[in-house]
């Protein structure tokens, strides 16, 4: 089988937990970058024949190509060697799913758009964004197993969360919100001191 590329940006979220999913199961793979911001705001025109929506990552292995970032990691977790990022129990399964969930509809919006994105950009943040910030995080506290969130070993739910609480650890206010759960941030320094996790810093990570 061919190389498989993925397609993206270094800063993504997204981009990161597909490139996390590739990294901890050994995947040797191309990287190519897509800057969705560039162009006017618009990907390359060809961009548009592999993701319609226009978002990142896609991924392209031999004749198989996907897009949405969860379609990408579940294939990778299945199609490749590696630790297993996927519970074997039905219990393990329903957990990572709702962990994954919790992060895309409430982490990744309040988070990366409602705390890091604005501060980062000099603007005030809205109490309604700490509010709903600190909320995710609790939540999120309450779902982590230790060491890991399902426990003794990273699944793709630690993948899926590591991206968007490392950036929102880039802001001061960011810092503040995590200072409030130690549980959550002790896991964070275990995930960051992954090489996973290193081999796809972002190099805002280094400022």
């Amino acid at each position: 089988m061919s190389r498989p590329i993925l397609y993206g940006a270094d800063y993504s979220v997204y981009t990161r937990i597909a490139r996390l999913a590739l990294a901890e199961k050994g995947v040797v793979y191309d990287f190519e970058v897509v800057d969705i911001f560039g162009h006017e705001m618009q990907p390359p025109a060809w961009y548009t024949e592999l993701q319609p929506f226009r978002k990142i990552p896609a991924l392209k292995h031999s004749d198989l190509l996907l897009y949405e970032t969860q379609a990408i990691v579940r294939y990778v977790d299945a199609a490749f060697v590696g630790p297993a990022l996927t519970p074997d129990t039905p219990a393990g399964v329903g957990r990572m799913a709702q962990i994954i969930s919790v992060a895309d509809s409430y982490a990744y919006p309040w988070l990366v758009w409602g705390v890091l994105v604005p501060e980062r950009k000099g603007t005030a943040l809205t109490d309604d964004a700490l509010d709903a910030a600190a909320t995710c995080l609790a939540a999120l506290d309450s779902l982590l197993a230790e060491p890991f969130f399902l426990g003794e070993s990273p699944t793709l739910a630690d993948l899926q969360v590591a991206p968007m609480l490392i950036y929102l650890g880039l802001t001061p206010s960011g810092m503040t919100l995590l200072e409030r759960h130690p549980r959550l941030r002790t896991w964070l320094h275990g995930m960051q001191r992954r090489g996973s996790v290193q081999a796809t810093r972002y190099p805002a990570e280094s400022s």
